[in-house]
């Protein structure tokens, strides 16, 4: 069986390379996505990936600072950029922004990914800097969007 950083390794390249259905196979049936106070299930994930592509269509993430313990691994410093140059984009109830061409970084991210059975279960991203935009609504913000 894959180590789990190995797994992890694997979840990048399939998210670089759009392929979610590789990222469904890489993950638990119940598995949750976490970004600040915001959850999702596979499939409310998979469906905000798929808008994000559409709407991003160079999004590239990078990991840095990464080690492993066992069934968790740590991003010490996780990267996601690109442009909104797709579909207009939204996020959860708020109103789609159409696309202007700005890009998007979000570079002060913190990722922790949990395992169970070689498959990733848990992956959760926090700021590493107070106010700092993070996750899909991080790009949602910095295009113009407003979550009141």
């Amino acid at each position: 069986m894959p180590s789990s950083k190995e797994v992890f390794e694997s979840i990048l390249e399939a998210w670089n390379t759009k392929d979610l259905g590789k990222f469904k196979d890489l993950c638990t049936p119940d598995f949750a996505f976490t970004a600040g106070p915001n959850s999702m299930t596979l499939e409310e994930y998979v469906a905000v990936m798929n808008a994000v592509y559409a709407s991003f269509p160079d999004i590239h993430f990078e990991a840095s600072d990464v080690a492993e313990d066992g069934d968790t691994v740590t991003v010490g410093k996780g990267k996601v950029t690109g442009t909104h140059t797709g579909e207009p984009f939204a996020f959860g109830p708020f109103p789609a922004v159409e696309p202007k061409g700005t890009k998007c970084v979000n570079d002060k991210e913190m990722w922790t990914v949990v395992f169970a059975g070689g498959k990733c279960k848990t992956f959760s991203a926090v700021t590493t800097e107070e106010g700092a935009p993070f996750g899909p609504p991080g790009f949602y913000v910095q295009i113009g969007g407003k979550m009141e």
